[in-house]
Formats: C-alpha cells, structure tokens, sequence
C-alpha cells in the first residue's frame, strides 16, 4: 500500500466512525433510510469483494476507494444503530465494539503507514487514456534498501481496459516494473504508443544526457 493509500484509510478510520453515528440517528427516525442504507452498503461491500477477486474497479479512483471502505462503514452504522436502539448489555456491548475497532484499525493504519514509508516513496504518479479502450497508469517511485544501500528509483506502468458497454468498469491487464536509477531518478518522460494491428504498447525513453531505453509489452488477445 502506499502512502497516499494509508493516509486515505487514516481519515476513514477516524471519520467513518462519526458517519456512522449520522447514519444511525437517521436510520432510527426513518423507517425507510432505515432500509436502504444497509441494503447498500452490503451491495458495495460485496462488488468490493468481487472486484477483488475478479481485477474489476472503476475509472474513480475515489469511487473505488468508498468502495472497499463501505464494510468498515456499514459495520460502524450496525454498531451505533444497536447503541441507540437496544438496551443493557447489547447497547454497551456495541459501544465498546466501536472503541475497539477503532483503535485496532488506527494501529494497524499507522504501522502500514511506517512500513509503506520505509519500503516505497511515490515521486510522481499519472493517469492517461491512450486509445479507448485502453488506459495507463504510471509511477516514478523511490524503492528504500535497508542496511543504507542507495535508493532504487523505479517506474512502474499498469494497462487497463474498460468494460464493453459498462465505460465506468476497467480491468488491468497488464504490469511491468522496471529499475533503472540513472533512468528514472530524473523522472524521465516514457513514450507510451499504442499500436491496435498488433496489440501491442511501446514505450520508449530518448536519449539525453543517458542512453536510450524501450521495452515492448504484449496485450493478449483474450483480455
């Protein structure tokens, strides 16, 4: 995970807790958010799971991250709905359920947190469509050695093709990444081509002031 990633599950942790007591208190004097809100958040719970198995996400990044959060959220809502609605030992039982996984979930984000620090550093990281259906995402990053070797600086590109007729659904199909310090520590441009005849994407850094570099990733027909 990243550092972004566990920055994004560190305002989750503590801010899904508090949704869900909104979410509770509107739940509880109405019959039918009372209904509905669970409903859907067990439907996003489950094409979280699918699309985990499956490789499946969306063109949101933001989207499919209230995705896989939607548990922890729907867990929270369960939690608080039980706290003002139940009494005696179900209602405190709830309450110290809410504590508990909160801090579980604080510790656990902040030793993520460390480990992805120490282990990878993002320099730069772009979305670009390249020729429907396709798209890519690339990444200059920094892989930290332990012992104080230096720094690896790496690239890193995924290839991902929307789903016919669903366009808010892609699937990646392909990922390479590649170490070169004296390439990518300056963050080169990498030419991406895409060539449809033959399925295939090119991508190329120019020489300048380094020698060139080019690599050629093969899209199987079946993806």
């Amino acid at each position: 995970m990243s550092e972004v990633g566990t920055i994004w599950w560190f305002v989750v942790l503590l801010f899904y807790p508090l949704l869900g007591i909104f979410l509770a208190k509107i739940m509880q004097s109405k019959p039918v958010i009372r209904k509905i809100v669970p409903v859907v958040l067990a439907a996003l719970s489950v094409l979280g799971i699918l699309g985990c198995l499956t490789g499946i996400t969306t063109t949101s990044l933001l989207l499919d991250f209230f995705i896989l959060s939607s548990p922890y959220l729907l867990v929270f809502c369960l939690l608080w709905w039980t706290f003002f609605t139940k009494r005696n030992y179900a209602r405190w039982l709830s309450l110290i359920s809410v504590v508990a996984i909160s801090l579980i979930g604080i510790v656990c984000d902040v030793f993520l947190y460390a480990a992805a620090a120490m282990g990878e550093s993002i320099m730069k990281t772009t979305d670009k469509e390249i020729n429907p259906p396709y798209s890519y995402k690339e990444t200059f990053y920094i892989k930290n050695n332990m012992g104080g070797s230096p720094p690896d600086y790496r690239y890193r590109i995924e290839i991902y093709k929307t789903i016919p007729h669903l366009p808010i659904l892609e699937k990646k199909i392909a990922e390479r990444n590649y170490s070169d310090t004296l390439l990518f520590k300056k963050k080169n441009e990498v030419k991406v081509e895409y060539k449809p005849d033959k399925e295939v994407f090119y991508l190329s850094v120019p020489p300048g002031g380094h020698d060139g570099w080019s690599d050629v990733i093969v899209i199987e027909m079946s993806s």
